[in-house]
């Protein structure tokens, strides 16, 4: 999938909790009952069982970004109902369950940084995209947290923070093609994608577009 092209969305904060949705929650990946997908039609992900973020399990996969150029941004890890993905934990209102945080862990084994980005959206139409301006290194475990407020300055695909986020139905993680990945492929990996309730959780300072991200070894 290609999105139109968006500038940098500040990561802010943590925190959250759900209708049909299960919260708080998280997605360890311990096994493929996770039902995550790495395309739009179901290709399921590989289920490795340590090695994580805290040495527990994870997902992976080997995306190819061969067809791809610089600036393309494909999703590559996708949580959607359709798929049943998570027990559809995920899936129904956040605003009405108190879904305040969203955090996902990833590593990649390319031969440079690499940036991502996350996605929100119902089963069909637009949604929200927020891009980390952290791109995480080589090998290791970054973790990215954002906080589900009006105040984070997601970039919205024709919608509104109420409409997304009253909807969810599809949680996606994607990569920012540039020269590093164009035309390789790359082994990608996932893990703990959590939604959380945290009252009162502070929100980092904006001071023009910033990003909260943090890596583990």
């Amino acid at each position: 999938m290609k999105m139109k092209a968006f500038g940098l969305v500040a990561a802010i904060g943590m925190a959250g909790s759900a209708m049909a949705v299960t919260n708080p929650f998280t997605e360890t990946f311990s096994s493929s009952a996770a039902n995550w997908s790495s395309s739009s039609s179901f290709t399921p992900l590989n289920y490795i069982a340590s090695g994580g973020p805290d040495g527990s399990g994870y997902a992976s996969v080997d995306f190819s970004f061969v067809n791809n150029l610089p600036g393309d941004q494909p999703l590559v890890f996708r949580g959607q109902s359709n798929f049943g993905s998570s027990g559809n934990a995920f899936v129904g209102n956040w605003l009405a369950a108190g879904v305040t945080g969203y955090s996902f862990s990833v590593r990649q084994h390319a031969t440079g940084p690499i940036s991502f980005f996350a996605r929100f959206a119902p089963a069909a139409g637009p949604g929200a995209v927020a891009l980390f301006d952290v791109a995480a290194v080589a090998g290791e475990w970054t973790t990215y947290t954002l906080a589900i407020s009006p105040a984070t300055p997601f970039i919205y695909e024709g919608t509104n923070f109420n409409a997304t986020f009253s909807n969810i139905a599809r949680v996606q993680v994607g990569v920012l093609v540039d020269n590093v990945t164009a035309g390789q492929v790359v082994t990608l990996d996932i893990d703990n994608v959590s939604i959380v309730p945290a009252p009162g959780v502070a929100l980092l300072p904006l001071a023009g577009l910033l990003a909260a991200g943090r890596r583990r070894r």
